[in-house]
């Protein structure tokens, strides 16, 4: 951790990696004995971590990740997770002595590495018959000596795409991917299953309910604790700008701007903190601070940082949905926090009075789920679940909803 350097967009590894001990831990512990779905905001280092567990496994594990934003369907998804395992040299003998389709198709390129060729050549043949095929693939690994870890990022993506183009198969997916997770003969392998969007929203479109994930432990990876947020801002500071010291006032700066320390956030307040300062000629200062996060870190140019907030609720909610989301998400911009009954009201008013308690419940649980907002227990009110997010729609979306 103390050679982490800035690495804005993109999943972090190796000594840039600021290692999340609490929650790593704690997915270890919970794979003693069963699987685990980590959700998390996108930015907020889910693949980060899931890319640690590969890079630094447990005693005894082997660690396979797939990332599944792109996969179309079950066929797709079946042939590139047996892509990924056929490149270990124990899986592939196991797979060549076993018999069936993945013993046909392995042996035929025996002696060659795994190319993409294989992959499609894979796919076609998992296509005839995929429920039975992959069941047959998964049902191999049992002979694999010691534990195997299969880590699937975004399967929420995956299964909501496949909901838009045939429901019926997504479901049939999901309970073959339950099934496949609860088979007897495979004590020695796990899941851990992610997503950068609730699953629970998706599922709500599918007829199978949240039953299908029920036997997953869920683990959320939040924002760093206050302590480690200025352990983190402090490294990054020292290893980009040579700040052997950094002054409280600063760091006390920094938190009161991100007041949610969210890693990704974090990183580019500092990122153009450190511009700022160059582009005045001036050592870092709570002005300095203050006039990025205002005029570079909120500016239109960093909208690839923020935009994906916005569309998404286009892309996964239903037209009406989305419509009702950015006129609470505007609400409770503007006043900071929101009793839900006024939400309730405003509802009310957007539907004519056609809405029922319901429909209002869901929508607020899955921009929840979804990371937009959280709701305080002792008042009853909603509020952005991160500053930066509530001051970016503040800045970008006020005049046009």
């Amino acid at each position: 951790m103390e050679n982490t350097r800035l690495v804005v967009g993109n999943p972090t590894r190796g000594d840039d990696f600021w290692d999340r001990k609490t929650e790593i831990e704690e997915i270890w512990r919970a794979l003693e004995k069963e699987h685990v779905l980590l959700v998390a905001p996108r930015r907020f280092g889910k693949t980060s971590i899931m890319l640690n567990l590969m890079d630094e496994p447990r005693p005894g594990y082997t660690v396979f990740y797939l990332d599944t934003e792109w996969v179309k369907g079950p066929a797709d998804f079946i042939a590139e997770l047996a892509t990924q395992l056929l490149k270990n040299d124990t899986m592939r003998r196991i797979f060549a002595k076993a018999g069936g389709v993945f013993s046909k198709t392995v042996n035929r390129i025996k002696g060659v590495q795994v190319t993409q060729f294989f992959k499609i050549d894979l796919r076609e043949e998992v296509a005839k018959d995929w429920h039975n095929k992959g069941r047959e693939f998964m049902s191999q690994i049992k002979s694999f000596q010691g534990r195997l870890l299969l880590i699937v990022d975004e399967l929420p993506l995956l299964v909501h795409r496949m909901l838009r183009e045939d429901p019926g198969e997504a479901e049939d997916f999901l309970y073959w991917l339950r099934g496949v997770r609860q088979m007897p003969d495979l004590p020695n392998v796990r899941f851990v299953i992610g997503g950068s969007i609730g699953i629970e929203h998706v599922l709500k479109n599918a007829s199978t309910g949240t039953k299908v994930i029920n036997d997953l432990h869920r683990i959320q990876v939040g924002p760093f604790s206050e302590g480690e947020a200025r352990k983190f801002i402090r490294t990054l500071l020292r290893n980009e700008a040579n700040m052997e010291e950094v002054s409280t006032k600063v760091l006390d700066h920094f938190m009161q701007i991100l007041e949610t320390p969210v890693p990704y956030f974090a990183q580019i307040l500092v990122d153009e903190s450190m511009r700022e300062a160059r582009k005045q000629g001036r050592l870092l200062s709570p002005q300095v601070i203050t006039r990025a996060y205002e005029e570079r870190v909120l500016a239109a140019y960093n909208r690839t940082y923020f935009e994906h907030y916005y569309a998404r609720l286009g892309d996964l909610y239903s037209e009406e949905e989305a419509r009702l989301a950015r006129a609470f998400l505007l609400e409770i911009a503007r006043r900071d926090e929101v009793p839900g009954a006024d939400l309730w009201q405003l509802y009310r008013n957007l539907r004519q009075g056609k809405g029922n308690e319901e429909d209002f419940s869901h929508l607020l649980s899955d921009l929840a789920n979804d990371f937009y907002i959280q709701q305080d227990p002792e008042t009853n009110g909603y509020r952005f679940a991160t500053k930066v997010l509530k001051d970016w729609w503040l800045r970008h979306y006020a005049i046009t909803e």
